[in-house]
Formats: C-alpha cells, structure tokens, sequence
C-alpha cells in the first residue's frame, strides 16, 4: 500500500520503498506492506468522495440499499463517528452493502494517491541499482510522449550517470535532444539505423 510520508511509512516498515517523488511541492510516496489501517494520510478528505456515482449506483442496486441508509453512512463520515445505527431492519443486503462500500473505500485509499499540485516521477535509487533489479515499461501509440517521459525520468534520476540512448530517432528527438542539453556530454545519443554487428 502507499504511504505520502517517510515518518508514517517508517509505522509500517523498516525499510520503506521510496517510489515516486515531487519537487515543487516537496513530497515523497513510499511503498509499504499491506496493513488493516491505511497508511495514506488524507487529512479531511470525504471517504464518500472516493466512491463513483456509478459505483454506488451499482452497489445500491445490487444489494437494493435504500437512499436513508446511504444518508446514514454519509452523515457517519461527516462526523467521523466510529459507528452508525442501520435502524431496526437490520438485513443481510445492507451489512453486504455496507462491507463493500467500505472495502472500496479502503482499497482506494491503500492504493491510490492524488494531489494535483504535485508533479510526480519515478524515484530510482542508484545505490540499488545493483541489488535489486527496476524494470520500467512505457507504452503508447506514436507521438504520445514516451520519449519525452523517459528522458525526464533519466534526467530526475542519473543526473550523475553516463547515459547511452539507442533509438532510430535519438539525434532528431526533441526529447533526447533537451536531455543532451540538460546534462551535457554525458548523454550519448546513437542512432540505432546506423548500429551494424
């Protein structure tokens, strides 16, 4: 699960997975074990915000929950209560419904973070490189930006490293090109249609 600080991180783990990181504004994301409680601290954000109209749609039908108890559970949030009253019809569909709706709640919150005044790029530790292996995979049609993400990333990343690009388009490619320029002589630029063995 995710963790947005290295002290809550540290709850869970001695040795936390730094995996993406901001700079402007400054924030780190850590991968830690699964826990019962989430490690993402969401300060006043509503839990209900995190569910789908549609996904509640399809939850309230699937267990044919009734629009008060769903009023219930939001005004449980609202208050940050740790239990609400269901009422005297207490059935099966509703506890069903409300242990998906939470479960739902929980996964997104262990495993999806969002802040859009961050800029987010994969963390690689250099130190690790030969320890633990990173596989990095960029997909997408032509003229999407791979390159251009790529470049950001070795450039976020192995700032101090000798960098060889093997591409077709590598001495023609805007983004290989600003990668030249930002850390010198040390990025190699081969076109690969000229590589013969």
């Amino acid at each position: 699960m995710l963790a947005n600080s290295k002290q809550v991180a540290l709850k869970y783990t001695k040795t936390p997975y730094l995996i993406s990181v901001s700079e402007d504004p400054p924030e780190e994301i850590y991968y830690v074990p699964d826990s019962a409680l989430p490690a993402l601290n969401i300060g006043n954000c509503d839990p209900m915000s995190m569910v789908t109209s549609e996904e509640l749609f399809f939850l309230k039908k699937k267990y044919r929950a009734p629009q008060s108890l769903i009023f219930k559970i939001q005004k449980c949030y609202r208050e940050s209560s740790d239990e609400f009253d269901i009422g005297d019809d207490i059935s099966l569909e509703k506890s069903l419904f409300i242990s998906n709706l939470e479960d739902l709640i929980l996964q997104r919150i262990k495993q999806q973070y969002r802040n859009e005044a961050a800029n987010f790029w994969p963390y690689y530790p250099v130190h690790e490189m030969g320890v633990r292996t990173f596989h990095t995979a960029v997909v997408g049609s032509s003229s999407v930006g791979k390159s251009y993400t790529v470049a950001k990333i070795i450039e976020k990343n192995f700032k101090n490293s000798i960098i060889y690009v093997f591409s077709p388009t590598a001495k023609k490619d805007k983004a290989w090109l600003d990668l030249q320029k930002a850390l010198g002589k040390k990025v190699k630029l081969i076109n690969s249609n000229e590589v013969t063995v």
